[in-house]
């Protein structure tokens, strides 16, 4: 698949989905599925990786959502998420060896989903795709929640919540979230239904994104790190300053035309921001000096 078609699939997928997390009664078995963030994840990485055989990923996850329906049986039953998420530990931890990369956490690897299946290494946000897209062929009620620093999974069906921290696939309770949100914000933990706020697909790929272009701009890479904001661009394409981000990363990497013509166009949707002026000079200094 070429970069420009996993981009168009991408689009299509998240003009599917809702702008905002459906809520839990939504999130019952028996809806309409989840959105396919696994799916989308793989879509992300076909520009980095343009050999991927997305197929051959989802047939991977597909056996795993085989093994962990074998385990946990029938899922019926007030103990169903507990259950579950005893499954998804035992196979994709204990039995794969899925962990989080402690020794090489802002390996930029980490962050995409084939290379996360391929090594079994990951973050929490790519550790949860892995796990949201076991589940999506279950038909459990997983969802991604966008917590302070950690990326968290929950589940949310029939009255019934479970939070599962994707680094390691262990069950968090009540108080353990608050302290992590105590550590995350620096504030007191509000309530659990804030704490646990569920991410909209659109959020999470541009969160996982985020986290591409970071490593990429600390390490010099500026080139791959506007390939990143030109995805992010893509999906939240109401946000003026994903222009000049991508101007700014174009200069550094060298590629001046490019660069000057993304500031152009961050002035023309946003003329009267408070960094106008000082871009447009900048601006004008770039133009003399490529007249000189």
């Amino acid at each position: 698949m070429r970069a420009d078609e996993a981009r168009a699939e991408l689009l299509r997928l998240l003009a599917g989905a809702p702008a905002s997390a459906p809520g839990p009664a939504a999130l019952a078995p028996g809806d309409s599925p989840p959105f396919p963030i696994d799916h989308a994840a793989l879509l992300l990485a076909v520009d980095e990786y343009p050999d991927l055989d997305l197929a051959a990923c989802g047939e991977r996850l597909d056996g795993y959502a085989s093994r962990v329906a074998e385990r946990v049986g029938e899922p019926g039953g007030e103990r169903a998420p507990l259950r579950c998420a005893a499954a998804l530990r035992q196979v994709l931890y204990e039995e794969e060896g899925f962990h989080g990369n402690r020794e090489e956490y802002y390996d930029v690897r980490n962050s995409y989903l084939n290379q996360v299946l391929d090594r079994k290494l990951g973050i929490p946000i790519s550790l949860a795709a892995l796990l949201l897209g076991v589940a999506r062929r279950r038909g459990w009620p997983l969802q991604g929640v966008n917590f302070p620093g950690h990326f968290l999974v929950s589940w949310n069906g029939a009255g019934e919540r479970l939070v599962v921290d994707p680094f390691d696939g262990l069950v968090l309770g009540k108080e353990e979230l608050e302290e992590r949100w105590r550590l995350g914000t620096g504030s007191q933990p509000p309530g659990v239904d804030r704490m646990l706020a569920l991410a909209p697909p659109r959020a999470i790929l541009i969160r996982m994104l985020n986290n591409v272009r970071l490593v990429h701009v600390s390490e010099g890479e500026f080139r791959r790190a506007a390939v990143a904001t030109e995805k992010i661009a893509l999906l939240d394409p109401d946000e003026p300053g994903h222009e000049r981000e991508l101007g700014a990363l174009y200069l550094r990497a060298g590629e001046r035309e490019r660069g000057m013509e993304h500031l152009e166009r961050y002035l023309a949707r946003a003329p009267h921001a408070p960094d106008a002026g000082t871009l447009r000079e900048g601006l004008e200094r770039l133009r003399r000096g490529a007249e000189e």
